[in-house]
């Protein structure tokens, strides 16, 4: 289901850029078909500018998954993106006719690129995040160990941010008195792990308390092929005094500041 929303997003963007292509075509000559410089010239090297390009935005990470959409550094990737997109059509429709129409319509395309494109993925986000606020759209259907404090804190971030990381059960090594947290069920303790795993058709595991249980779930995890997530809380310290390094740049650890 995951990879489905993914191809029509790639869909989608592809149009996006096409559209950009034309809206520039448009812009520059007038809302008519320009004998100076005709539509069926400009639309193969259109075409051609715009499957590079999404090559180029798939290497770079474009469509990763979990990624913030309204921030400076999508923004920034997306406007690289259009830059790109710019110079192949330019250099495409040079080879293709050894002529360059107007350098105005070449800032228009890169201009319409960005904003098509950017505000596609807001618009598209925010309906995907639509549908993983009811379980719905590839949600990644997620087991969260513990229910202390922190557990009550990771639930309620992923459910403002409408997150794909979607809790459906909860289990604590300890039992919990809760029956339930943020309407999401404590199915009770670690003794259930296989059940609860096969009823609710676990895709991943997210632990947040019972440390000592740690090697035991991770294991498990990587017996049923389920991801597995350790929040940092659980060894004693938060994220932001955590930070990855590497011993001689081979061997990778994580620190504490």
């Amino acid at each position: 289901m995951r990879q489905i929303f993914k191809i029509i997003q790639i869909g989608l963007d592809f149009l996006l850029i096409l559209a950009s292509f034309c809206a520039a075509y448009f812009v520059r000559v007038g809302f008519i078909f320009s004998t100076d410089f005709p539509f069926q010239k400009f639309l193969p090297a259109a075409f051609a500018a715009s499957f590079l390009t999404l090559i180029f935005a798939f290497l770079i990470k474009t469509y990763k998954e979990d990624q913030k959409v309204l921030s400076w550094h999508h923004f920034l990737r997306t406007g690289f993106s259009s830059i790109l997109q710019t110079a192949l059509f330019a250099l495409l429709f040079y080879f293709f006719y050894q002529s360059i129409f107007s350098r105005l319509m070449l800032a228009y395309i890169a201009v319409f690129s960005l904003l098509f494109v950017y505000v596609g993925h807001i618009l598209f986000d925010k309906i995907m995040r639509s549908l993983y606020a009811k379980g719905y759209g590839g949600v990644v259907r997620t087991l969260l160990i513990g229910s202390n404090r922190e557990a009550q804190k990771l639930i309620k971030f992923l459910q403002k941010n409408k997150s794909r990381n979607y809790i459906v059960a909860i289990l604590d090594g300890y039992g919990s008195s809760l029956k339930e947290i943020e309407g999401i069920p404590v199915k009770g303790k670690l003794n259930k792990l296989e059940v609860v795993i096969e009823e609710e058709k676990i895709e991943q595991i997210i632990q947040v308390d019972n440390l000592e249980q740690v090697m035991n779930i991770l294991n498990f995890a990587q017996k049923n092929n389920l991801k597995y997530i350790l929040a940092p809380s659980i060894l004693g310290a938060y994220h932001q005094q955590l930070e990855s390094v590497s011993l001689n740049d081979e061997y990778p650890i994580l620190r504490v500041k």
